[in-house]
C-alpha cells in the first residue's frame, strides 16, 4: 500500500473547501496511508482559523497537515502546487482544487492503478462529451517522477496550460498517461470563471483595459498594469473571421481555439501619463495617445474605448494568459524538465506554529 498525499494549494477558496474538505476525508478515511496536504496561499478569508477550529481532529491525527506561507502577494498556480506537492510526505501526491469531491475510496482506486502499473501517472478523462475545467488539474504522479521532471512551469504566469505542460513533460519522460473516467470520483462546485484567476497576479495588477474594434472579429487590446508595465495586441475571433466568405466560414467554426493573436506574442514595454498623453515604451520605440474621458485616442486616428464591464475585463486577461501559457508549453515540446536551478521554493509555518518557520528547497 503507497502512502498518498492529496494536495490543496488555496488563496481565499475557504467557501469551497469547508464544503469539500471534510467530505473527501470521510470518503476515504480508511485508506489509512494517506494525507491531505493543505497549502494556506496567504489567505485573508478567515482560513488559517477555520482550519484551527474545524479540523483540529484531523490535524491532530495526521490525516490533514496545514502550510502557510505569507511570502505570496498573489496566486501562483505552478508556485504554489510545487511547493504543495514538495511539502507533501505521501509516495504518490496528487493535486486536488478546493471545489473538488474526490468520492468515496478515490485512494484505494488510485493505489490500485499505481500498484498494477508504477509507470503512470493519472489525469481526469473525458466525462460526458468534454473535459471539463473543474477537472483539468487532477494529476496524481509518483513524488519522484514529478521531482524528475521539475514541478510545474514556473514561467507560467496565471490561468491554463500549466496542467497540460506537466502532462506533455511526464510523458515524454516515459510515463503512461492513465485517464479516468469514473463519474464518481469527479464532482466539483459550481462557480464563474471570474473566480478562477481572481487572486491571481494581473486581476490583481490590471488598472485599465482599453479596446479599439477593428473588425467584426478583430480587436485591438491595451492592458495597462499598475506596475507601470503593459501588454498590447490584436485579437482575432477565428469563429468569425471569415463569416462573409461562405467557403471558408463553414470550415473555420470546426477551430478548436476559437481566439488567436494577429501577432506571435504580446507586446510588452512601460507605460505612463504625463500631461494628458500616455506613452507605450517598447523596445526603444516609443508609441502616444490622448487620454481622453472614456477612451484613448492614436495618432494616427484609431480610437480605444476603457473597457469597465468586469466580465469583458475577466476574459481579456483569461485569454491573454493562456495565450502566453500555451506558446510557453510549445517551446516546451521538446523538454522533460520544466524548471532548471531554483523553484518550488519559500517559507511556510506547519500546523499554526507561526514562530518556526520551515525553509523549502
Amino acid at each position: 500500500m503507497y502512502r498518498i498525499s492529496f494536495c490543496t494549494a488555496i488563496r481565499n477558496r475557504l467557501h469551497h473547501l469547508r464544503q469539500t474538505l471534510k467530505q473527501n476525508i470521510e470518503d476515504n478515511y480508511n485508506y489509512l496511508e494517506l494525507q491531505f496536504v493543505i497549502l494556506d496561499y496567504n489567505s485573508d478569508d478567515g482560513l488559517f482559523e477555520w482550519v484551527r477550529t474545524e479540523m483540529s481532529f484531523y490535524l491532530s491525527s495526521g490525516k490533514v497537515v496545514y502550510y502557510r506561507t505569507e511570502d505570496a502577494a498573489f496566486f501562483d498556480r505552478s508556485h504554489s502546487r510545487n511547493l504543495a506537492f514538495k511539502l507533501a510526505e505521501g509516495d504518490i501526491i496528487f493535486n486536488i482544487d478546493a471545489d473538488n469531491f474526490i468520492g468515496k475510496n478515490f485512494a484505494y482506486y488510485v493505489n490500485s492503478l499505481f500498484e498494477s502499473n508504477p509507470r503512470i501517472f493519472i489525469t481526469s478523462g473525458k466525462l460526458g462529451t468534454r473535459i471539463r475545467p473543474d477537472f483539468l488539474g487532477r494529476i496524481g504522479v509518483f513524488k519522484s517522477d514529478f521531482l524528475a521532471v521539475g514541478g510545474y512551469d514556473e514561467k507560467m504566469d496565471g490561468y491554463g496550460f500549466e496542467d497540460t505542460d506537466l502532462i506533455n513533460r511526464l510523458a515524454r519522460y516515459g510515463l503512461s498517461q492513465y485517464k479516468v473516467n469514473h463519474k464518481p470520483f469527479f464532482r466539483a462546485i459550481f462557480h464563474s470563471d471570474e473566480e478562477r484567476i481572481l487572486e491571481e497576479r494581473k486581476m490583481k495588477l490590471i488598472e485599465r483595459l482599453y479596446i479599439s474594434h477593428i473588425t467584426p472579429s478583430e480587436s485591438a487590446v491595451i492592458l495597462l498594469f499598475c506596475d507601470n508595465k503593459f501588454q498590447k495586441g490584436r485579437i482575432v475571433n477565428k469563429g468569425t473571421q471569415y463569416s462573409q466568405e461562405s467557403s471558408r466560414a463553414v470550415n473555420n467554426r470546426k477551430t478548436t481555439d476559437q481566439f488567436t493573436l494577429s501577432e506571435t506574442d504580446w507586446q510588452t514595454g512601460n507605460w505612463f501619463i504625463e500631461k494628458g498623453r500616455l506613452t507605450l515604451s517598447l523596445d526603444n520605440n516609443n508609441v502616444f495617445f490622448k487620454v481622453q474621458r472614456r477612451g484613448l485616442l492614436g495618432e494616427n486616428g484609431q480610437q480605444f474605448f476603457w473597457a469597465t464591464d468586469p466580465a469583458i475585463i475577466n476574459n481579456i486577461i483569461m485569454f491573454n494568459s493562456q495565450f502566453s501559457n500555451k506558446k510557453r508549453m510549445k517551446d516546451n515540446r521538446l523538454k522533460e524538465i520544466g524548471n532548471t536551478g531554483i523553484w518550488g521554493q519559500g517559507h511556510v509555518s506547519k500546523n499554526h506554529d507561526t514562530v518556526k518557520m520551515i525553509p523549502v528547497i
